[in-house]
């Protein structure tokens, strides 16, 4: 061969060089575009599938979850106030009237109007009543409208309802709290228990014998139309001393420990509502 041909051998070889590299650059490009294609659809699908998991995640009931969680952290934080009311009693009060609580009650609830804890804005009290005396201050209930109601009777129910019966007695009790719901809409009751009075005193009202199977009655009933109940018969037997001669009343000092267990149960209740 010459040494004229061979710069044409070269040209030619190059010449096929450039076209294998031109055909692996198509190729390639083809390729990519296959690729992205894939790609692109195996990111709609999956964006469609993360969709459709946070839409069916929507669509899941959590609040009853949340509020169990909710439920939890109020009952410490009643516990809290417990111990905020045992270092300054005084926080006791401001929370029920802050609440607007209305006590409505017979002479062992009118002590928190006498011992001064309360004031009559907050208080519907009087001694020697019963349930009945709920009906009589229907229109300064209806004037007040506060937002909680404390019922504290039955020391002197359970001998006018002798002869007809704790059920006869829990008839007119709910239609008396009817009335109440309808003088003052929205208003949240709750029932106190009927206070115990000591065992000394059943010999002259063997009546007050009954006092405890009537509070099941009471809670049963509260329990059955989303009434409140507050039960305070441990309260009250844990404070035996804090009885007056009679075996029935109580002493000034024992009116904190109620107010506290009323507040803390209103406030708890309060903040899960909200």
């Amino acid at each position: 061969m010459s040494e004229k041909a061979k710069p044409s051998k070269k040209i030619w070889v190059s010449c096929i060089i450039a076209a294998i590299l031109v055909i692996a650059a198509v190729i390639l490009v083809v390729n990519s575009d296959h690729i992205f294609a894939q790609t692109t659809e195996s990111l709609d699908a999956a964006e469609e599938k993360g969709l459709d998991y946070i839409t069916k995640m929507e669509a899941v009931q959590t609040t009853p979850i949340e509020d169990r969680i909710f439920e939890e952290d109020n009952k410490k934080n009643a516990e809290e106030l417990m111990e905020e009311f045992q270092k300054d009693p005084s926080v006791i009060w401001k929370t029920l009237k802050d609440y607007d609580t209305l006590i409505m009650g017979d002479s062992r609830a009118q002590c928190f109007l006498i011992y001064d804890f309360m004031d009559e804005q907050h208080c519907l009290v009087m001694h020697s009543t019963t349930i009945y005396t709920i009906r009589e201050l229907l229109p300064d209930v209806e004037a007040r409208k506060p937002h909680v109601i404390v019922i504290s009777y039955g020391i002197n129910d359970v001998g006018l309802y002798h002869d007809d019966g704790v059920e006869k007695y829990m008839a007119d009790f709910a239609e008396l709290i009817a009335q109440l719901q309808e003088v003052d809409p929205g208003v949240k009751i709750y029932v106190n228990s009927i206070i115990p009075c000591l065992e000394s005193e059943y010999d002259r009202a063997p009546n007050w014998m009954a006092i405890p199977s009537w509070n099941e009655y009471i809670k049963n009933y509260c329990e059955e139309h989303d009434i409140g109940y507050i039960d305070i018969t441990d309260l009250a037997n844990e404070h035996r001393d804090l009885y007056i001669d009679d075996g029935v009343h109580l002493v000034e000092e024992f009116y904190p420990y109620w107010g506290a267990v009323l507040a803390a149960r209103i406030a708890s209740d309060m903040s899960v509502q909200h």
